[in-house]
């Protein structure tokens, strides 16, 4: 199911990246154990693939341009 959504040019960033460099620096800081490295990291992957599969099934609509439907 498509929707109608503004266009990722309008937006000043793409990609997500902020977030997992946060928690990386936390990480590092805290010296955290390897479990908690891999619960974050499986966290930050399906992070990243939820945020492409919503580029993926969303339609890009011009939103100042009124189209009929």
């Amino acid at each position: 199911m498509k929707r109608k959504v503004i266009p990722w040019k309008y937006f000043p960033m793409r990609i997500p990246w902020g977030e997992p460099v946060v928690l990386y620096l936390l990480l590092k800081i805290h010296d955290a154990p390897g479990w908690l490295w891999g619960v974050a990291g499986t966290i930050t992957v399906l992070g990243f693939v939820v945020w492409g599969l919503h580029i993926a099934t969303t339609q890009a609509s011009e939103p100042w341009i009124k189209e009929d439907e």
